[in-house]
C-alpha cells in the first residue's frame, strides 16, 4: 500500500486532465480517495453519512492575526449546537480546508490538534461557550511575535542583527571585487585622467576623444550603435532579416550593443566621479581646470550634506523598508479609490517607496567610491582588497540566506503560538506552562481526523519568460498531506521533497534522509503567511526589492524544486547556471535583483495572499459544490479587491464564473462608518434593523455544472455584542485595522473573534439576512431557504432535515 506523500514526479500535460477538477489527475484522484476514506471513517464513528453528499470546502483568507482572529469565531460557529439546528455544520461535512497566510494560522492549527484529539474539535466545549484550553493558548499568544515581551524583543533585534551581517558578508566580496578592479586599472589619482592602455593609442590618434576627461570608450560604442542602425535601416530596406520581428539577429545585436552601452558608461562614470573628488590631479590641462574646480566643488557641497544627513538616510531606508506593506497596502487602495485625497496618497506612497529603494544603493555606490579613493596612490592597497576579496568569498560561502532571513524567527513564533498539543486531562506543559509544541509533517496528517489542508503559497516567478507572460509575477503553489507543487512546477510527493535541500558548499557532510528532513506543517504555515519579501509575486514592489534583500527583511523560503529534472539538467549551458543556486549564499542576489523563476534547481516561495488571498482559487480547481469562504482581509473601503481578483483568475485560468451579491454588505458597512464618525463622542450609535454581513453567489463550472459561493466578510451592521460596538467606537478602523499591527492583546482578539461567530452564526442558521441573486418569480426568503438547504444536505447529508429544494433543478449530483 502506498504510504502518504510517497508519489512520484507529477508533470503538467495533456495526460493529467481531469473531467471532474482542473487540477491534474493523479493529484486529484489521490486526494479524492482520501476525501472518500475520511467520510467513510465519520460514518463509522459518528454515523454521519455523506458518502454521496456534494463535495464541499472551506477557505480562510490572509489577514494575519486578524483574520487568524476572526476564523476563529467562525470556526466556532460551525461547530455550535443551536436551538433551531442541534445538528451542527461542523467540521465533519467539511472535505476540503483551503488556508492562505493568516487563515493558515488558525486553519493549520485545527488541522494539528484535531490529531491529537483524535477528530474532536478542539475550539470549543461541546455543551457551553467556555474557553478549550487550546483558544486559552492562542489567547495568551495573540501578540505571538513577542509573547515574552522585552526579552522577545531582545532576541528579535538580535536575530535581526545576524540576518543584517550575514547579508553584509555576502555583498562585501562584491564590493571588493570592483574596488580592486578600479585600483588596478587606475593605481593613482593622475590615471583618473588618461585611458587605459589598451585604447591610449586610439585616443591619442583622435583628437577629439584627447579632449574628452573621461568616456572614451562609450563615445566609441555610440559611433559603433550609430553605425550598426543605419546598416540595419539598409538591410530591412533590401528585405535582408525580419524587418518587422521582435527577435532575431538583428534584433540581437542592438540589444546587446544598447546594454553594453550603458554599461560602459555607468563604469565609465565612477573614475569620472573619482577624478572630481580628488582636489588636486597632477599634469590637469589648464583648459580644464576651472570645470574640476566648479565640479569639486559641487561634489563637496554635496557630500557634506550627506555626511550630516547620512545617519538619517540610513534609519529612513530601514524605516520605509519595515513598512513598505503598509505603503504598498496604501498604494493599492489608492489605486482603487477616486478624488484628490487618493491622488494625494498615491503620490506619496510612490515618492516613499522609490526613496527607500535608492537610498540603500547610493549608500552602497558611496561606500564604493571612499574604498577606492582612499587606496589611491597607496602601492599596497590593490593587494590588500584582493586578500580581503578572497577571505570574505570563502566566509560567504558557507552564509546561507534562507537560514539566516526573519523567516525562522517568523516560522519559530508561529509554531509555538498555533501549533501545539491540548490533548490530555489536563493537558500536558512545558516548563513555561504552555502546551506542548506539536509540529507533524505534512505527510504524517491524517486526514481521517481533519478536512483535507490545502495550504496556499505564492510561487514568485519574476524572470519567468512563459509562466509570467500575464504579468502576475506569480503561480498558485500548494502544500497538502499528499502533494506539494504548482502548475508551473509540477508536483511531487509530500513525504519526498525536501525543506532544507543540499547545497555546493556542504554537498556529502552529514547524514541526510528524505523524510526526516520532509516539510512539516509550521513551514508551509510560515511560507504561507510570508508576507514581506524582496519579491512578493502580483505584490512584488520594484523599487524595494533590493533595498528589502539587502536589508534582510525577509519572510521568503527558498525551497527546493518539486520538478527534479532541474537539479541536474542534461544540457551544459542550463547545468552551469545551475551550479550558483546550490551555493547558498548566492541566493541572495537573485532575491535582489529577481532572477526567479520556475526553471530551476531553487524556487522562491511566499505568502498565498501575493497570488490570490482568500483560499478560493484552490477549491475552484477542485470544483467544490459548496464552498464556505471567509474574507478577513484589511479592506477599509469595502472594495472586494481580492473577490475581483479572484474573479478574474477563475474566469481567464478555469474558465468559471462567479456571480456574487456584494453591494448590499459594502453599502451598510459604509454606512455604519459614517454613523460612528457622525456620533457624539463616548456613544454608540443606534441601528435600526438587521443588514447582511455575507452574500450567496453561484459558481458557473461550465455549462451543466455549478455550485454555491457562501461568502463571511468581515463587515458591521450595527446588530453585533455590545463590547464588539464599544470597541468600533474606541477603534474606528475596526474590523478592518492594518495588517500591519500582528501584536494584538486580549481585547482585540476578542472582539474580532466575537464578531466572526456573530456574523457565521446568523447565516449558518438563517437567523441573519444575508444578499442573495433572485431567480423568476421568487422571493428572498425562498431564494435563502434554497440556498441554506443545498448547503445543509452538503455539509450534514443523510442528517439534513430540511424539506428539499423548491426548484429540483438547483439539487447537487454527488461530487465523486
Amino acid at each position: 500500500m502506498t504510504k502518504r506523500g510517497d508519489h512520484g514526479y507529477v508533470k503538467i500535460d495533456e495526460s493529467q486532465s481531469h473531467e471532474k477538477a482542473y487540477l491534474a489527475r493523479s493529484v486529484y484522484e489521490v486526494e479524492e480517495a482520501d476525501v472518500r476514506m475520511r467520510r467513510q471513517h465519520i460514518l463509522e464513528q459518528t454515523g454521519r453519512d455523506r458518502r454521496n453528499a456534494p463535495c464541499t470546502g472551506l477557505s480562510l483568507s490572509g489577514g494575519g492575526i486578524r483574520s487568524a482572529s476572526f476564523c476563529l469565531g467562525v470556526l466556532q460557529a460551525l461547530q455550535a449546537r443551536h436551538k433551531e439546528h442541534p445538528i451542527p455544520y461542523g467540521i465533519e461535512g467539511t472535505d476540503y480546508l483551503s488556508t492562505v497566510s493568516g487563515g493558515g494560522y488558525i486553519g493549520n492549527s485545527l488541522t494539528t490538534t484535531l490529531q491529537k484529539t483524535k477528530g474532536e474539535f478542539p475550539f470549543s466545549n461541546k455543551d457551553n461557550y467556555d474557553d478549550t484550553d487550546a483558544v486559552y493558548h492562542i489567547r495568551d499568544f495573540s501578540n505571538y511575535l513577542i509573547p515574552h515581551g522585552a526579552l522577545d524583543v531582545v532576541t528579535a533585534i538580535g536575530v535581526i542583527g545576524r540576518g543584517l551581517v550575514a547579508n553584509a558578508i555576502i555583498i562585501l566580496p562584491v564590493l571588493l571585487f570592483f574596488v580592486s578592479i578600479t585600483l588596478l586599472l587606475h593605481p593613482n589619482v593622475a590615471s583618473l585622467g588618461r585611458p587605459l592602455p589598451i585604447f591610449r593609442g586610439l585616443v591619442d590618434s583622435c583628437s577629439f576623444l584627447a579632449g574628452l576627461p573621461a568616456y572614451w570608450l562609450t563615445t566609441i560604442l555610440l559611433g559603433v550603435n550609430l553605425l550598426f542602425l543605419f546598416l540595419w535601416a539598409l538591410a530591412a530596406s533590401a528585405g535582408v532579416g525580419k524587418s518587422a520581428s521582435l527577435s532575431g539577429g538583428f534584433v540581437g545585436v542592438s540589444k546587446f550593443l544598447f546594454f553594453v552601452t550603458i554599461i560602459t558608461a555607468f563604469v565609465e562614470t565612477q573614475p569620472f566621479i573619482l577624478w572630481i573628488i580628488n582636489e588636486h590631479v597632477p599634469s590637469l590641462p589648464s583648459t580644464l581646470l576651472p570645470i574640476h574646480q566648479a565640479l569639486h566643488g559641487l561634489w563637496n557641497e554635496i557630500i557634506s550634506y550627506v555626511k550630516s544627513a547620512g545617519l538619517v538616510m540610513g534609519s529612513l531606508a530601514t524605516i520605509f523598508a519595515l513598512f513598505s506593506k503598509y505603503l504598498g497596502d496604501v498604494l493599492a487602495l489608492a489605486e482603487r479609490a477616486t478624488g484628490w485625497k487618493a491622488w494625494f496618497k498615491k503620490i506619496a506612497a510612490i515618492s516613499a517607496l522609490w526613496l527607500a529603494g535608492l537610498l540603500v544603493p547610493f549608500i552602497l555606490w558611496l561606500s564604493y567610491l571612499w574604498l577606492v579613493d582612499f587606496g589611491l596612490g597607496v602601492e599596497t592597497a590593490p593587494a590588500v582588497y584582493l586578500a580581503l576579496l578572497l577571505i570574505s568569498a570563502f566566509v560567504a560561502l558557507f552564509i546561507n540566506p534562507n537560514q539566516t532571513s526573519l523567516y525562522g524567527l517568523y516560522r519559530d513564533r508561529l509554531s509555538k503560538a498555533f501549533l501545539f498539543d491540548p490533548s490530555g486531562r489536563p493537558p500536558k506543559r512545558d516548563m513555561n506552562g504552555d502546551l506542548l509544541a506539536f509540529d507533524p509533517k505534512l505527510y504524517e496528517i491524517d486526514t481521517n481526523l481533519c478536512p483535507y489542508p490545502i495550504v496556499n503559497a505564492a510561487l514568485n516567478i519574476e524572470a519567468s519568460q512563459f509562466a509570467n507572460r500575464r504579468g502576475r509575477n506569480a503561480d498558485f503553489f500548494m502544500f497538502t498531506p499528499e502533494f506539494i507543487g504548482s502548475g508551473a512546477t509540477g508536483y511531487i510527493g509530500s513525504r519526498i521533497l525536501e525543506k532544507n535541500p543540499p547545497v555546493l558548499a556542504f554537498r556529502g557532510i552529514g547524514p541526510r534522509k528524505s523524510e526526516k528532513n520532509a516539510i512539516d506543517i509550521g513551514t508551509a504555515m510560515a511560507i504561507s503567511g510570508a508576507a514581506l519579501s524582496a519579491n512578493m509575486g502580483s505584490s512584488t514592489i520594484k523599487a524595494l526589492t533590493f533595498t528589502l534583500a539587502l536589508l534582510n527583511i525577509r519572510l521568503g523560503y527558498w525551497l527546493r524544486n518539486p520538478n527534479p529534472e532541474y537539479d541536474s539538467p542534461p544540457r551544459w549551458g542550463n547545468w552551469l547556471l545551475e551550479q550558483p543556486l546550490k551555493l547558498p549564499s548566492f541566493l541572495l542576489f537573485y532575491e535582489m535583483f529577481g532572477w526567479i523563476t520556475e526553471k530551476r534547481s531553487r524556487i522562491y516561495l511566499t505568502d498565498g495572499g501575493h497570488i490570490e488571498n482568500l483560499g478560493i482559487y484552490s477549491l475552484l480547481k477542485r470544483r467544490c459544490k459548496v464552498i464556505l469562504a471567509v474574507d478577513a482581509e484589511a479592506d477599509p473601503t469595502m472594495s472586494f479587491g481580492s473577490l475581483l481578483i479572484l474573479q478574474r483568475y477563475a474566469r481567464i485560468d478555469l474558465g468559471a464564473a462567479i456571480d456574487l451579491p456584494w453591494q448590499p454588505i459594502h453599502d451598510r458597512t459604509l454606512a455604519v462608518n459614517q454613523a460612528f464618525a457622525n456620533a457624539e463622542p463616548d456613544t454608540i450609535p443606534p441601528f435600526d434593523k438587521t443588514w447582511p454581513h455575507c452574500a450567496a453567489g453561484e459558481i458557473r463550472y461550465g455549462p451543466n455544472e455549478t455550485g454555491i459561493l457562501l461568502y463571511i466578510k468581515a463587515s458591521l451592521t450595527g446588530d453585533e455584542d455590545d463590547y464588539v460596538l464599544d470597541y468600533k467606537r474606541r477603534h474606528p478602523e475596526f474590523p478592518h485595522e492594518t495588517t500591519s499591527d500582528q501584536f494584538f492583546g486580549e481585547e482585540q482578539l476578542e472582539a474580532y473573534r466575537a464578531l466572526g461567530f456573530h456574523i457565521a452564526k446568523g447565516l449558518l442558521t438563517g437567523e441573519t439576512p444575508f444578499s442573495v441573486n433572485l431567480r423568476p418569480n421568487e422571493t428572498e426568503s425562498e431564494a435563502r431557504s434554497r440556498i441554506l438547504n443545498l448547503a445543509r444536505e452538503a455539509f450534514l447529508g443523510s442528517d439534513a432535515k430540511v424539506p428539499a429544494p423548491r426548484n429540483k433543478k438547483a439539487a447537487f449530483a454527488p461530487a465523486f
